[in-house]
Formats: structure tokens, C-alpha cells, sequence
């Protein structure tokens, strides 16, 4: 009874190193830091695998169909910790399961010739698996801890992820398909050594597979990157070439200044009242209207012209209550990014309220020598529904601008949030120099 209860405890076991890699792509979203949630995990795993082995061997029944609860149980816990979107927690968690199931039938596979007496798994064969699961976790560790966290961050996938599930979701079916039942079937001619040949492909092709679409994703990331900065340079050409004109007309202005002045001061003095308004009235027209100047940092103070330029058209006011030098504490490219993104959505957002609400509050300043604040706010007197930290919406492609925001201001170390009260919604930034 002992040594059955050991075999289904070694076993069930594997859930902890599964647990492992299914946490790691999301470790800097997790509601608990890394190190409590090891301990907790560790402390509740291993009485509920305990309890679990317990069942199995007193009941007579297979170790797996004791994982099928445990397995339910831990997911239910990991969505609690783990704030991402449910079709890519579903997908980590599902191709981590498939791992611990490839492990399962290559140790069955492996050690079948020794597991006569004790087949599936004895406490010897326990163990191999549960070193198995623990080198696959060193293996997949590179891709799990760099790789996904890449792809999951992709916009350009982030709709598709519940369809990506369906594979390792079937792969782990057909692992639990094969996983031999009877030893002398295992035995029997050449089915153990294709078995065991086709199972030490696999990961290899999974491996080759990640890097693929990772090395795609960096790539693609790359271009998109290169995109943002050559449309980043084209505002700031437009902005310069605004204020060049601006300087241009003003200065012509003040050679024209003194000759402005003579005439007008001959028409006063011989009363000739009306051509001194006509003439007055052609100047006022043809002056020159002084150009905003927003932020020091001239990417920018291009970028904040645009959207004060879009709003004008569209009926909103743009308050600005800006405090910062030149010098930014992320790239232009990133900081032009968030702002730009901030600034169409706070726009766009005030344009569909009544008359009188149409007003957007831009604040950034330096609350400190190496932290930023930045803060954008606007009206919406919608019903705003929120899901993992970011507002739902049936629209097209909305909200992808917030989850790219997030996505950077994560990248450079800083902090994200949205609030909604008092029908006003508003994003809220801190940037750290580095």
C-alpha cells in the first residue's frame, strides 16, 4: 500500500515543474510576487497531490484520472493570479500540460522493459519522470520565459490565441491517446523504438517551431518599430518646417513693422478715419497666428501639435499642463508612442460627447529627478466594462492602442493604469530614468 501510494504521489507530482512553466511567460503579471507564489504553490500542490495518490491507491484507480480534478483545481487558481487576457493564460496553460504529457509517455515508452511487474509507473520510474519534467522545464525555459512573453504582446496576434489553443489542446489528447496501457504492446516488435524516436523529435520541433515564430515576431516587431520612428520624423519635418514658416512671416512682419506705422499714423493725423480701419482691417488679416509650442523635446511637441491640431477640427479643447524638459526617460520613438496613442483615443473619445464636454486634460511633469508622470484624461459618459485591467468594447481593433501602451511602458520598467469614475476616463503613467 505504501509503495502504490508513493508511485501515484511521484507521479501526480509532475503538476508543480507544470505549474512552473505555465506561470513564467506571465511573471511580471502575476497578483502575487514570484517568490511567495513559488512557496504557495509548492504548499498547495503537494497535500492535494497527497490526497490525490491517497484516493488512487485505496480506490485501485489510475494515477491520471485522479489528475483530471487537480488539474481543474490548479487552473482555477492560476487564472486567479495571472491578470492577461483568458485565451492566452487557456494557451499557456495547455501547452505546459501537454509537456508534462509528453514526459509521461516518453518515460512509459523508455522504461517499459523495466516496469514489468509495475507498469505504468513504479516509484523508480516515478522519479526518472519527475527528473524528466524538471530538465523539460530547463529545456523550454528560454522559450517560455523570453520567447512567448514576446508573442503574447504582439498585437498582431492578440485575437488569435484561442484558436492556437486548439493545438496543444489536441497534441496532449493524442499523448494521452498513446500512453500504453500494456507492456507487452510496447514490447511487441518495433513500437517501442519508433515509439521513443518519434517522442525525442518532438521537441525538438516544438523548440524549432517557437524560435520560428519568435525570430518572425522580433522581425516584424523590428519593422514596425522602424514604421513608428520614419512617420515619428516625418511629424517633427512637418512641425519644423510649421515653425520655420512661422519665424519667416514674423520677421518680415517686424521689417514691416516701422512702415505699418508711419502710414498709420499719417491717416490719424489727417483724419481719414475710414481708410485707417481699412487698413487696420488688412492687417489684422494678414497677420501671422502664433504657433503652439508644447513640449522642449521636438518629437514631442510634434506629435502633441497634431492631435492639438485634430481636436480644433473636431470641436475639442485640449488643456495642457506640461512640466518637463528635453530630455525624456524612454526612447522619443516610445514616449511619441504612448502620447500619440493616449492622445487619439482621449480625442476621438470627447468628440462623440454633447457640446460643453468635448475637453481633454493633458498633465506631465517631473515628480521627481528620475520619475515621470504622465496623465490623460477625458469625458465618456458611456458605460465602460472592464476585463483584465482594460476597457471591452465589441468594436474593431479597440483598445489595441492601451495594450500597446501597456506593452511599452512594461518594456521600460514603468507603470500602467486606467481609471473610470465619475464618467471620466482616464490613464494614468509613471516613467523611471534609467
Amino acid at each position: 500500500m505504501i509503495e502504490l501510494f508513493l508511485r501515484h504521489f511521484i507521479e501526480i507530482l509532475i503538476v508543480i515543474p507544470s505549474a512552473a512553466l505555465a506561470f513564467l511567460p506571465f511573471r511580471n503579471h502575476l497578483r502575487i510576487k514570484l517568490l511567495p507564489l513559488a512557496l504557495l504553490t509548492a504548499t498547495v500542490l503537494i497535500p492535494f497531490s497527497a490526497v490525490g495518490a491517497w484516493i488512487a491507491a485505496l480506490r485501485g484507480i489510475p494515477s491520471n484520472i485522479v489528475l483530471l480534478p487537480i488539474t481543474a483545481v490548479c487552473f482555477v487558481f492560476y487564472d486567479y493570479i495571472v491578470e492577461a487576457p483568458a485565451s492566452q493564460k487557456v494557451f499557456c496553460f495547455l501547452t505546459s500540460a501537454m509537456l508534462m504529457a509528453y514526459v509521461c509517455d516518453l518515460t512509459s515508452y523508455l522504461l517499459a522493459p523495466y516496469e514489468k511487474d509495475y507498469f505504468v509507473f513504479s516509484v523508480r520510474s516515478g522519479l526518472v519522470c519527475l527528473g524528466l519534467s524538471v530538465l523539460c522545464v530547463f529545456a523550454f525555459w528560454h522559450s517560455f520565459a523570453v520567447e512567448l512573453p514576446t508573442l503574447l504582446e504582439d498585437d498582431r496576434i492578440r485575437g488569435n490565441w484561442w484558436l492556437l489553443s486548439v493545438g496543444p489542446f489536441a497534441i496532449t489528447l493524442i499523448f494521452l491517446w498513446i500512453s500504453p496501457r500494456d507492456v507487452e504492446v510496447v514490447l511487441a516488435g518495433r513500437v517501442r523504438v519508433v515509439s521513443v524516436t518519434l517522442l525525442l523529435l518532438f521537441p525538438m520541433i516544438l523548440f524549432a517551431v517557437c524560435h520560428l515564430c519568435w525570430k518572425v515576431a522580433v522581425r516584424l516587431s523590428d519593422a514596425a518599430q522602424e514604421g513608428e520612428e520614419n512617420s515619428l520624423r516625418q511629424m517633427e519635418q512637418k512641425r519644423y518646417e510649421e515653425l520655420k514658416d512661422y519665424m519667416e512671416e514674423t520677421r518680415a512682419l517686424r521689417h514691416d513693422f516701422r512702415q505699418h506705422l508711419v502710414v498709420l499714423s499719417s491717416l490719424s493725423e489727417e483724419g481719414r478715419m475710414e481708410e485707417l480701419k481699412d487698413y487696420v482691417r488688412q492687417l489684422t488679416e494678414n497677420a501671422v497666428v502664433p504657433k503652439k509650442s508644447f513640449f522642449l523635446n521636438s518629437a514631442a511637441d510634434a506629435v502633441a501639435a497634431r492631435y492639438d491640431d485634430l481636436a480644433s477640427v473636431l470641436g475639442v479643447t485640449i488643456d495642457w499642463k506640461l512640466e518637463i524638459g528635453d530630455s525624456l526617460p524612454v526612447r522619443d520613438a516610445d514616449f511619441c508612442s504612448i502620447l500619440g496613442n493616449l492622445l487619439e483615443n482621449a480625442v476621438h473619445a470627447a468628440a462623440e460627447e454633447p457640446e460643453g464636454k468635448r475637453r481633454v486634460s493633458v498633465w506631465a511633469r517631473m515628480l521627481s529627478n528620475a520619475m515621470l508622470g504622465l496623465s490623460v484624461e477625458n469625458p465618456c459618459s458611456k458605460e465602460i466594462v472592464m476585463r483584465n485591467g482594460f476597457p471591452v468594447s465589441k468594436e474593431k481593433d479597440h483598445g489595441i492602442g492601451l495594450t500597446s501602451i501597456s506593452a511599452i511602458v512594461r518594456r521600460n520598467g514603468g507603470s500602467f493604469e486606467i481609471r473610470t469614475d465619475g464618467g471620466v476616463f482616464a490613464v494614468n503613467i509613471l516613467l523611471f530614468f534609467r
